[in-house]
């Protein structure tokens, strides 16, 4: 079981990304210019794998998909939308399973719609992350370089120094623990490296 293709829809309400792997000799080369996402494409990747969910879902993006070579897929599903007052929904992971017809979903964290969960999340940035200070509910401002930040900035600048459990609402289910467990990780555990090595 290894990961054949990557694909985003909608990056930022505006790119549509689908990069085919070279399995046979074991190299892909991603480029494109500046801005276009390569990082945050790799950074998506090590959160899905990585149990950095709270990472993944602050990244506005309509669908994330990881396909496998014998057919499975993982595929990452959220709304995006233009007016910021509108109720977001949250983010669902889906087991696509070539075998059969049945799919399993797992609602991944809902930090928009769970007020006690942001404030929580919000209070471990201003115990963990000494360079920023709060300047209101939902901004911070950088010390050393003068930026106002969101929440959404904080989480894709300091989310690896998150414990693993502010990432998720709920334990994994047992399909998605067994395709981590799987070959997955050991056949594509240097495209994970490289994904983290990135950030």
């Amino acid at each position: 079981m290894r990961i054949h293709k990557i694909s985003v829809t909608n990056l930022f309400g505006i790119f549509n990304h689908s990069i085919p792997l070279n399995l046979d000799e074991r190299i892909t080369i991603i480029h494109g210019p500046n801005g276009f996402g390569k990082t945050i494409l790799l950074r998506m990747l090590n959160g899905l794998f990585n149990f950095r969910y709270l990472e993944l879902v602050t990244i506005p993006f309509t669908e994330f998909r990881v396909e496998f070579d014998e057919g499975t897929q993982l595929v990452v599903t959220q709304s995006i939308d233009k007016n910021p007052k509108a109720k977001k929904h949250p983010a669902t992971l889906q087991l696509l399973n070539a075998k059969s017809s049945k799919s399993d979903k797992f609602q991944l964290i809902d930090v928009a719609s769970d007020s006690k969960r942001f404030k929580q999340i919000s209070q471990v940035i201003d115990s963990i992350i000494p360079e920023i200070n709060r300047i209101n509910y939902t901004t911070w401002l950088h010390l050393q370089t003068n930026e106002q930040l969101s929440f959404e900035d904080v989480i894709a600048r300091f989310g690896q120094f998150f414990p693993e459990e502010l990432g998720k609402i709920a334990p994994d289910p047992s399909w998605l623990i067994d395709v981590k467990k799987s070959e997955v990780l050991n056949v594509n555990k240097n495209l994970i490296r490289i994904a983290q090595i990135m950030l």
